[in-house]
């Protein structure tokens, strides 16, 4: 590989690793796309999301109570 000139050399290693980033980046979206399918249909799921969310927005309603300007 050394016998290569300098800017072949970096051609071909931007090659191979934007094609390795890309199989994984392809990866992680298909594994996103199977665990939010059976994330929503899960009953539990949606209680526990609807719940958390409201915990948030109580909080910052507190947080924005109390505040002193």
């Amino acid at each position: 590989m050394a016998a290569l000139p300098i800017w072949l050399q970096l051609f071909l290693l931007g090659t191979i690793v934007n094609a390795v980033f890309s199989t994984g980046d392809l990866i992680c979206a298909c594994l996103a796309d199977r665990v939010t399918t059976v994330l929503r249909s899960s009953q539990s799921v949606a209680r526990l999301t609807r719940w958390t969310g409201g915990t948030i927005l109580a909080g910052l309603g507190l947080n924005l109570a109390l505040a002193r300007q």
